[in-house]
């Protein structure tokens, strides 16, 4: 059906514009003996009759590689040990495969030279655009994609390029949400296991955490915040560095956990101590995945729409891609062409923020009087 509605659109082009049918294929695949005087007629006729089937929009650019670069800048040890991944995987490819892409994934090995890699794969490789996975603040990666020239997307807006476009989960917004629930449940001591804080997440969930405490005016407690690194081990640690500060101070009776790996660290902890889950200490994961639902109580979570964000980022950048192919290819000839009834490639950044959303279980209860 598709291949027949295609062939009719070509058809129509063909009648429209005086040519032949093989005239209106050599004009969408920019065969070079076409006279211009042609070309501008057909094109015309796309414009006017606002034929746009994707077919014939890719074929306007048969010189590009049809494929994205997926960068992920992280170790592939830590990769795969993370449900985060595999899940944004997931959205970035079921786009890439219905939007005929190729998807090429460059992610860090222990030991490889990373400036290299990127640099090889930035020239050698032939993209079209590329997913950029968020690296850390101050990481020069960054700074090579914009260099280079390429269409991108990031996922995360970054401080020191606040122009990139980009896609991301509202993570301070999240961090508040977490907040904000556990105050009104009565938690006014509320300790923070935070990502990485060289990330944008990390910054992003620990400003979040640190606005909706002062915007209900609890104080706030240095002490009550760990830095984790996305492991169950950090979320242990960070626990037991609680329970030392206790000695003083007392003990959380919530906690925030920015990933749900470190949350399971968090859990195991409080089990070692001692203390039971909601009923000394409420606990709060972050990011929906499976590890969250097989708890034993059902822990209290910030979902985040993972893949969503994945399929967000890829259809973002395809339609980048799309617009500035379209627009590239027709310039020359001075013809506006209407791309996908959008009549023209807009120049502001492109800048996403999806939404988190809380889902209550068993792990969270009110504050003991």
């Amino acid at each position: 059906m598709k291949d027949e509605t295609r062939n009719k659109t070509v058809n129509q082009i063909a009648e429209l514009a005086g040519v032949s049918r093989a005239t209106v294929s050599r004009v969408l695949n920019e065969h070079p003996y076409v006279s211009d005087e042609v070309r501008k007629r057909v094109l015309r006729v796309i414009a006017e009759h606002n034929f746009h089937p994707n077919q014939a929009a890719r074929a306007l650019v048969t010189s590009r590689s049809e494929a994205i670069g997926l960068f992920v800048p992280q170790q592939l040890s830590r990769l795969f040990s993370d449900s985060y991944f595999p899940l944004f995987f997931q959205g970035v490819v079921e786009v890439c495969n219905r939007e005929n892409y190729y998807l090429t994934l460059v992610i860090e090995s222990d030991g490889v030279d990373r400036k290299q890699l990127y640099q090889r794969v930035l020239k050698g490789q032939r993209l079209d655009g590329i997913i950029m996975g968020s690296p850390p603040i101050g990481d020069p990666l960054l700074q090579m994609v914009v260099q280079s020239g390429l269409p991108f997307v990031s996922i995360g807006q970054h401080p020191d390029f606040p122009a990139v476009n980009f896609v991301d989960v509202d993570n301070a917004k999240a961090a508040q949400m977490a907040v904000d629930y556990l105050v009104s449940l009565g938690h006014t001591r509320i300790a923070m296991v935070t990502p990485p804080l060289d990330t944008r997440v990390g910054e992003a969930r620990l400003r979040g955490y640190r606005l909706a405490l002062q915007q209900h005016q609890v104080a706030q407690d240095e002490r009550l915040v760990f830095e984790g690194d996305f492991s169950e081990q950090s979320g242990y640690a960070a626990v037991m560095q609680f329970a030392q500060h206790a000695v003083t101070q007392s003990m959380p009776t919530a906690i925030v956990v920015a990933g749900d790996m470190m949350a399971q660290g968090a859990q195991r902890a409080l089990h070692a101590l001692g203390l039971r889950v909601p009923e000394d200490v409420s606990l709060i994961g972050f990011d929906n995945l499976e590890s969250s639902s097989l708890s034993p109580f059902g822990m209290t979570r910030i979902s985040q729409p993972v893949a969503a964000l994945g399929r967000e980022a890829a259809m973002q950048l395809v339609g980048l891609l799309r617009r500035v192919a379209a627009r590239d290819s027709i310039a020359k000839l001075g013809i506006t062409f209407p791309f996908d009834a959008e009549p023209e490639v807009s120049n502001a950044p492109i800048q996403r923020l999806l939404d988190a959303q809380l889902v209550l279980g068993r792990s969270t209860a009110a504050v003991k009087p």
